[in-house]
């Protein structure tokens, strides 16, 4: 996907991921610094990972829409995502 900036060039859009079924406790404002928190081993660090809404299905599940780069996809995809006491898959959208 390509969106075009206020200039004449475009720029390529950063991958988004799907993390579903996450706790209430979790928001937008502090998923970054739970997953770094929770996921040493990954060695992400502030700024990899761009929080973009939550929403509810109708489940009543909570799913949260995150922007990485190109690594830190590929980082994710490959290993299970430890999120509070859950260990969880991610989805691209």
């Amino acid at each position: 996907m390509w969106r075009e900036t206020g200039s004449n060039s475009s720029q390529a859009e950063e991958p988004r991921l799907v993390i579903r079924n996450i706790l209430e406790d979790i928001t937008t404002s502090n998923i970054e610094g739970t997953l770094i928190k929770q996921n040493p081993d990954l060695c992400l660090k502030a700024g990899d990972i761009n929080t973009k809404f939550n929403y509810e299905t109708k489940k009543h599940s909570l799913n949260l829409v995150v922007e990485v780069n190109a690594q830190t996809r590929k980082l994710l995809l490959q290993k299970k995502l430890k999120l509070d006491e859950w260990s969880l898959r991610l989805r691209i959208t």
